[in-house]
C-alpha cells in the first residue's frame, strides 16, 4: 500500500511538474504571453495531460540517474587528478570493482545513498592530504554539465519535449550540486560540503578520512581488519560521536577486537557508542546496534538486552542488507544459535554463506565473518553445556 501511495504521488507530481515546465517553455522560449500559454493549456486533451505526466516522470527518473552518474564520475576524475587510485564505482546497487587486474560488476548497497565512488590514496604526508578536489568534484561536475545543458537550451531551437528534458535535467543537476556542495547534514549524514568543512577545520579528520579509504581498499583486496597496519586504525575512545568521520574510525577500532575474537574488549566500546545513539546518524545507529546485538548474544545473552536491541526495525535492516553485507549473515547465524536455539538452522546459514563467497565485495570482511561463524558453531555446545 505504501509503495502504491508513493507511485500515485509521483504520478500526480509528474503532472504538476510537466505542466509547469510546459508553461515555462511556452512563456520563455516560444514567445507566448501568460494569457496565450494558459489558452494553449486549456485546449490540451486529457490524453495529452497523461503523456506530459508520464514524460515528466520518466525525465525525472532518467535525470536523477544521469546526474548521480555524473556526480560519482566527477569524484573519480577529480580524485585521479589529486593522486587517488580507483577502488570502486557504484550506481544504485551495481558496483564496478577491480579484482585480479580485471573489472567486474557486483552488487552492494548502503542505506541512504544512490551511488558512491571510493578511491584510495597511496602513502602520503599527513600534513598535505589532498581532500578538497576529490570531495568537491561531484558537485562541480553536476554544476558544469547542468550549465552547459542550459546554455544549449537557450541557444538552440529544440523540440518541446527535448526542451522539457533539458530543463528537468538542469534543475536536478543544479539542485544536486547545491544540496551536496553547501555544507549541511541530510538525514543526519554530512554531505560533501560538510565533509570538506570538517576536514578544513580539523586536520586529524583528514587522516581519519584517508585511513578509512585505505581500510576499505584493503578490505576489498581480502585483507582482514586485524591484519591491517596499526597506523590506519587510531586507538582513540574519547571522540565526538556526532562527527561521522571520527565515529567511522571508532567503529573500525572497536570492530578490530571482534575480528581478533576479543569480544570482551569490544563489548564496552559498542555499549558506549550505543549509549550515545541520539547523537549518531541513523545508518551508524543500526550498524552499532547490530554489532552490540552480536556481542550480547555470544556473551551473557541477557534476554532483556537482546529484546531492547532486536527491534522490528533492526530485524528488517538485517534482512534487507544480508545479501550484500557478510556481517549480517554472521548475525543471522548467531541469532539462530543463541536467540532461537536452532543449531540446524545456524548450520544451514553457515553452509549457504560458504557458497556465496564470490558475491561479496569486501573479501576481508567475508573472511573474518566466516572465521567467526565457524568459531561460534564450534564453541556452541561447549558454551551451552557450561550454562
Amino acid at each position: 500500500m505504501k509503495q502504491t501511495f508513493k507511485l500515485i504521488v509521483s504520478f500526480i507530481s509528474g503532472i504538476g511538474i510537466g505542466l509547469s515546465i510546459l508553461l515555462f517553455i511556452l512563456f520563455i522560449s516560444k514567445g507566448f504571453s501568460w494569457d496565450n500559454s494558459f489558452a494553449v493549456v486549456k485546449k490540451i486533451e486529457w490524453s495529452t495531460f497523461i503523456i506530459v505526466a508520464v514524460g515528466a516522470f520518466i525525465s525525472i527518473i532518467a535525470s536523477i540517474f544521469l546526474q548521480i552518474m555524473i556526480h560519482e564520475t566527477g569524484h573519480l576524475i577529480f580524485g585521479r587528478l589529486s593522486g587517488y587510485q580507483f577502488v570502486s564505482f557504484r550506481i544504485g546497487k551495481y558496483t564496478l570493482i577491480k579484482e585480479n587486474h580485471r573489472f567486474r560488476i557486483k552488487q552492494f548497497a548502503i542505506a541512504g545513498t544512490g551511488g558512491q565512488c571510493l578511491m584510495t590514496l597511496p602513502d602520503h604526508n599527513n600534513d598535505s592530504i589532498p581532500y578538497f578536489w576529490y570531495n568537491i568534484g561531484g558537485c562541480l561536475s553536476n554544476l558544469i554539465i547542468s550549465l552547459i545543458t542550459l546554455t544549449l537550451w537557450f541557444t538552440i531551437d529544440l523540440p518541446i519535449y527535448v526542451d522539457a528534458f533539458f530543463i528537468i535535467f538542469s534543475i536536478i543537476g543544479i539542485a544536486m550540486a547545491i544540496f551536496n556542495g553547501v555544507p549541511m547534514k541530510l538525514g543526519g549524514i554530512g554531505n560533501d560540503g560538510f565533509t570538506i568543512k570538517e576536514m578544513t577545520k580539523h586536520h586529524e579528520s583528514r587522516r581519519y578520512f584517508v585511513n578509512q579509504l585505505r581500510v576499505n581498499a584493503a578490505n576489498q583486496e581480502g585483507i582482514r581488519l586485524k591484519d591491517m597496519p596499526n597506523e590506519w586504525i587510531i586507538s582513540k575512545e574519547d571522540i565526538n560521536f556526532s562527527n561521522a568521520i571520527e565515529l567511522s574510525n571508532y567503529n573500525l577500532y572497536a570492530s578490530r577486537f571482534i575480528d581478533n575474537k576479543c569480544f570482551d574488549q569490544a563489548l564496552p566500546l559498542f555499549r558506549k557508542a550505543y549509549d550515545q545513539r541520539t547523537s549518531i546518524i541513523g545508518l551508524f545507529q543500526k550498524e552499532i546496534a547490530c554489532e552490540l546485538l552480536f556481542l550480547e548474544l555470544i556473551g551473557d545473552n541477557n534476554s532483556d538486552q537482546v529484546k531492547l536491541l532486536y527491534t522490528d526495525e533492526l530485524k528488517k535492516y538485517i534482512n534487507d542488507f544480508s545479501k550484500w553485507m557478510s556481517s549480517k549473515q554472521r548475525l543471522q547465524m548467531v541469532l539462530a544459535l543463541y536467540h532461537e536455539h536452532n543449531y540446524d538452522k545456524a548450520v544451514d546459514i553457515y553452509m549457504s554463506f560458504l557458497s556465496k563467497r564470490e558475491l561479496y565485495i569486501h573479501k576481508g570482511e567475508y573472511m573474518s565473518d566466516l572465521d567467526i561463524m565457524k568459531y561460534c558453531l564450534d564453541n556452541y555446545n561447549i558454551k551451552t553445556d557450561t550454562k
